[in-house]
C-alpha cells in the first residue's frame, strides 16, 4: 500500500506521535497501540494506524524485551534501547515492506525489528528467558527499567505465563 503525504503532514504526524506518547507494543498476550508514559491503551482511528505505518518519520527507538524468571521464581526484565535516527515508516522497521529485510548468514531473511529482539534474545540467559516482547516509538526516547516493568505489568505481558 502506497499512501502519499505533504511534507507539512509528516510534520504534524510526527507531532502528534511525540505529544500523545504514541507507541506499538507487542508482547506474548497482545499486541496494539499505548502511550508508553501513561500506560493507557490507544484506540487508533483509521488515520493514524496508516500515518503510523507508512509515513516516513525521523527517529525511531525499538526496545527488544526478555521476559526473564531466574531459578529462585522471581521474575525480571532485560531489555536493550536500539536508536534508529534516520527515517523509516514502521512498515520498513516490522519488515512489511521486503525492500528492508535483512539477510541472516544462514539465508533466512529477516526483518529490522526480528533482528534486534533476535539478536538481543540470543545475549540474554536461555534458562531465565520466558518469552520476548518489543515496543517501538517513533521518537528518539529512552525508558527506565522501573517505568518498562510497569508498563509490561499493565498490558499483562506475564499473564500467559500465570495462565500456563
Amino acid at each position: 500500500m502506497k499512501i502519499k503525504f505533504k511534507p507539512h503532514g509528516l510534520k504534524a504526524i510526527q507531532s502528534l506521535f511525540r505529544t500523545q506518547r504514541i507507541s506499538i507494543i507487542h508482547t506474548p498476550t497482545q499486541q496494539g497501540l499505548i502511550n508508553w508514559k501513561t500506560m493507557q491503551p490507544i484506540t487508533p482511528g483509521a488515520a493514524t494506524v496508516d500515518a503510523l505505518m507508512y509515513a516516513p518519520l525521523r527517529g525511531w527507538t525499538l526496545f527488544p524485551i526478555a521476559l526473564c524468571r531466574d531459578q529462585m521464581g522471581k521474575r525480571y526484565i532485560q531489555f536493550e534501547t536500539v536508536k534508529v535516527p534516520d527515517i523509516y515508516s514502521s512498515s520498513q522497521l516490522g519488515g512489511i515492506d521486503e525492500r528492508y529485510l535483512i539477510e541472516q548468514p544462514d539465508g533466512r531473511k529477516v526483518s529490522v525489528m526480528d533482528f534486534h529482539v533476535e539478536r538481543f534474545r540470543a545475549s540474554c540467559n536461555p534458562r531465565h528467558v520466558v518469552d520476548m516482547a518489543w515496543l517501538l516509538v517513533p521518537n528518539l526516547v529512552d525508558i527506565d527499567e522501573r517505568h518498562m516493568d510497569a508498563l509490561l505489568d499493565a498490558v499483562g505481558a506475564w499473564e500467559l505465563e500465570k495462565a500456563a
